[in-house]
């Protein structure tokens, strides 16, 4: 299984939206330039083992609080899962599904995937589409089939081994940018 590109983190921007809990979109808060230094930062924090250093930690909350002085723990929720829900969050408990699935040999959806899924649908950040394309993969994990790559190669089964790895690095990323997202 290739995991190049599985780091990029994807910045999706909802001008003017009203989310569900009663927040104000926290991504409204912050200019362009500054959303893509975030993304930046995300994105090296979530790739490299030894980080976020002292200076990237103060880098990243010196962004936020240059246009929102008062972020609200529900702001710094929502907008976390905004910036990495998806990439980190949401796939952490996909691919723990993938791996039982994988040993069950039946398709499975835990509860904290499933919860999961409805706060990033109610945010924007997850497509109704990606969701039933996520069903499928971890029915072709499940069943030890390929799974459909987008080049019209061939395709590639999982195993246990790359499910493990893949979850390894997920977890080291996951803890590394949450650190971030803690004052």
């Amino acid at each position: 299984m290739r995991l190049k590109g599985f780091w990029f983190l994807v910045v999706l921007l909802y001008a003017g939206i009203t989310l569900a809990e009663g927040v104000t979109n926290p991504m409204d808060y912050i200019n362009q330039r500054d959303k893509e230094r975030l993304s930046q930062i995300l994105q090296t924090v979530s790739k490299k083992s030894n980080m976020p250093t002292r200076e990237i930690h103060e880098e990243f909350w010196v962004i936020l609080e240059r246009q929102h002085k008062n972020w609200s723990e529900r702001e710094i929720e929502t907008l976390r899962d905004q910036l990495v829900g998806l990439s980190l969050i949401y796939m952490k408990y996909y691919w723990e599904d993938a791996l039982e699935s994988f040993k069950k040999g039946s398709p499975e959806k835990g509860s904290r995937r499933a919860s999961y899924e409805e706060r990033l649908l109610k945010l924007g950040v997850l497509s109704q589409e990606k969701l039933t394309e996520y069903d499928e993969n971890i029915r072709r994990i499940a069943f030890r089939e390929p799974l459909n790559p987008k080049d019209g190669g061939p395709g590639s089964v999982v195993n246990e081994q790359g499910i493990g790895y893949v979850l390894t690095s997920l977890e080291g990323a996951t803890e590394r940018v949450s650190k971030l997202f803690t004052k």
